[in-house]
């Protein structure tokens, strides 16, 4: 039973690691999709603006009609005439903010007084009304700026929020790019060093039989075996590397761990050029840094304004009008009221303003000095991504003439190699010539390998620069975007 056991156990445990390790076949364009659906760090990226919205939507509150509603009933009996008393209030109110800062309410009464005293007798009757009133600010607080402040600026902070997270998506999509790449890359030059060590093994084996034939001196078999162990090493560093690439590109999917990489796409053989006065402009267009700086300045000289409009002198404007009802019977209390022959009305002035008012003051002043460090900020800022461009139109430049070097090198290298083989066929040379002839060999394919992806890095820092690296990846801004637009 127990030996059942055991190998159930190791079955399972073989089952599960063949999951966990699975081969996976990918293309560039999977890794991409994946990257903007399971990296971790841009779902915890997206999680900012998606909080930020819910502040938005909690600061639109403030609009939202106010109702109040309040019953009440008491009975007491009088200390003078010990006549028992009762009475029933009921009143229902809706208040309204309004744009302009002004606050309206509409409120209804109905009260009801039984045993009541009056004139030596008791009486019963409703005393019921309807009433609106306004209160309007008309300097301090005026207007729909100050009024939506608050909710303007929640909204202009959702807004950055969201061009932060698309300047974090550029960059984890660079990032996966360039990783695939590498890997490829790497991927190659393993392919590579594994063809140069059985390539060495051969003339090792080679030279042992041409030694025992007494064709050679026994010292060519130390050059012959310093050569294989030379490229055992170099093999064992670049298997290294490519597990490493291997596992970071993995992490970065959130594929299972101890996956295996099939990679299906190459990079291109292609040069590209552009023209760098016309990606300088497109980066001042697209790049989310500079929005996201201008929603920030935004909210700032709205806030200014605000601050300005808080230092006038508070005056507020009150007007209000009723009609009432008093009567026995409660229908004809509500005609009385429905007839408006008992009006009231009243209409209010208040001014306050704090001599000296050096709080409003200092804080317009305040504001004033951020609205001209963040348009600093944001002049910087178009600096540096101007540079930034620029400096990555010359390296893509520089790649392209690298690249073109390192085809030509490779191909001189295979020349080389060939003829240096059949000289060593006919005794014209030693298998060491051979051997670092084709260790040449090597350096160029590796050389001609990270020229490609050295290439397509470039040609990723390009598109990065100019805010077009979403659309360049074949995705549309709107979709990927959508993880954090706000939902109502």
């Amino acid at each position: 039973m127990g030996y059942r056991y055991l190998v159930l156990l190791a079955s399972c445990l073989v089952l599960a690691s063949n999951v966990s390790a699975a081969d996976i076949p990918l293309t560039l364009q999977d890794a991409l999709v994946r990257t903007t659906q399971q990296a971790l760090d841009l779902q915890i990226e997206r999680l900012t603006p998606q909080q930020s919205f819910q502040e938005y939507r909690k600061s639109t509150g403030i609009f939202d009609t106010n109702l109040s509603l309040s019953l009440n009933h008491n009975q007491t009996r009088d200390v003078v005439y010990d006549i028992p008393t009762r009475t029933s209030q009921t009143s229902l109110g809706i208040s309204q903010l309004l744009s302009s800062g002004a606050t309206a309410k509409l409120s209804a009464t109905n009260n009801y007084y039984a045993n009541q005293y009056s004139l030596g007798g008791t009486e019963n009757y409703w005393r019921s009304g309807v009433s609106l009133s306004v209160s309007q600010p008309l300097l301090k607080n005026f207007g729909r700026d100050t009024t939506m402040l608050a909710i303007d600026v929640a909204r202009l902070t959702n807004e950055g929020n969201r061009e932060q997270y698309r300047t974090k998506l550029i960059n984890s999509l660079a990032t996966t790019r360039t990783n695939y790449f590498t890997l490829y890359g790497l991927r190659e030059e393993l392919t590579a060093r594994k063809t140069s060590l059985k390539l060495a093994q051969q003339i090792e084996q080679e030279t042992k039989a041409r030694i025992t034939a007494g064709v050679l001196p026994a010292m060519e078999l130390l050059n012959a075996s310093f050569g294989v162990a030379t490229r055992e090493k170099d093999l064992n560093d670049t298997e290294r590397r490519y597990r490493d690439q291997e596992e970071t590109l993995v992490q970065l999917l959130q594929l299972p761990v101890g996956s295996t990489l099939n990679l299906l796409d190459s990079p291109k053989q292609r040069v590209v050029s552009f023209v760098q006065s016309q990606l300088i402009e497109r980066a001042r267009t697209n790049r989310a840094e500079l929005a996201q700086l201008s929603k920030e300045l935004e909210a700032i000289r709205l806030q200014s304004t605000v601050a300005h409009n808080r230092v006038l002198p508070d005056v507020n404007l009150t007007a209000s009008g009723s009609s009432n009802g008093l009567e026995s019977n409660f229908n004809r209390t509500m005609d009385r009221v429905g007839s408006v022959d008992r009006p009231a009305w009243e209409v209010g002035l208040t001014l306050s303003y704090p001599l000296g008012n050096r709080a409003a003051d200092a804080e317009y002043r305040k504001s004033l000095f951020a609205q001209q460090q963040k348009s600093l900020q944001l002049k910087q800022q178009q600096d540096l991504i101007d540079n930034e461009v620029r400096a990555a139109v010359r390296n893509l430049e520089t790649m392209g003439k690298q690249l073109e070097v390192a085809k030509r090198g490779l191909g001189y290298a295979q020349e080389r190699f060939t003829a240096w083989k059949t000289k060593v066929t006919v005794g014209m040379a030693t298998n060491k010539d051979l051997l670092d002839v084709e260790n040449d060999l090597t350096i160029a394919v590796t050389t001609e390998i990270s020229a490609r992806v050295a290439y397509e890095a470039a040609l990723t820092a390009v598109w990065k620069s100019s805010g077009l690296l979403i659309e360049e990846l074949g995705f549309e801004r709107r979709t990927v975007m959508q993880a954090v637009e706000g939902r109502e």
